[in-house]
């Protein structure tokens, strides 16, 4: 008797671990299916996606998300909010035009190995703060010595992990979309 009930006790816990992960992924999951609909529904958010021209060299690029599809328009190609949403998903790049690529390719965001360093060292939140309202905005001290390119890097760091920003067009600070 004394080992059966010994066997119980010790599935317990298993059973208990495997619940928890079970939670976990479900939670993990409606948290990307919220990010991906903040992104849906806000066309001023500021999101990070690759592109490629003819499957050679894919880059990144940060941009409002009215910029995209808006240039995308210009070149006569359909970037909607589908396309997007499935090419960061999937980790795939949005195959464009040749003209479009040219243009976004002024505008790509390369690896910062600073960023990178002081990402690893403090994390992505360090970059972040609240304000007297309550709301998380990227740090403008943070930013103080970084180069347009460090900026756009850190906010592509933050896209990654699921922080959506927009640019407040009165002042000038990137804000979490809540």
């Amino acid at each position: 008797m004394k080992r059966e009930q010994h066997m119980v006790v010790r599935k317990f816990p298993i059973y208990g671990l495997i619940i928890n992960f079970i939670l976990l992924l479900i939670s993990c999951n409606s948290k990307e299916n919220v990010f991906y609909s903040k992104i849906k529904a806000n066309d001023d958010c500021i999101i990070a996606c690759d592109v490629t021209y003819n499957n050679k060299e894919t880059i990144t690029v940060v941009l409002e998300k009215f910029k995209i599809t808006s240039l995308s328009s210009k070149y006569n190609q359909l970037i909607d909010d589908k396309v997007i949403i499935k090419s960061i998903k999937s980790k795939n790049p949005i195959e464009v035009s040749r003209n479009l690529y040219q243009e976004l390719y002024t505008q790509q965001v390369i690896n910062q190995h600073r960023v990178d360093s002081m990402v690893k060292k403090n994390g992505e939140e360090a970059f972040l703060l609240f304000n007297h309202n309550n709301e998380r905005l990227l740090n403008p001290h943070a930013l103080v010595n970084e180069t347009l390119m460090e900026q756009l890097y850190i906010i592509k760091k933050l896209f990654d992990k699921k922080f959506l920003l927009k640019q407040d067009c009165e002042s000038g600070y990137f804000y979490v979309i809540h």
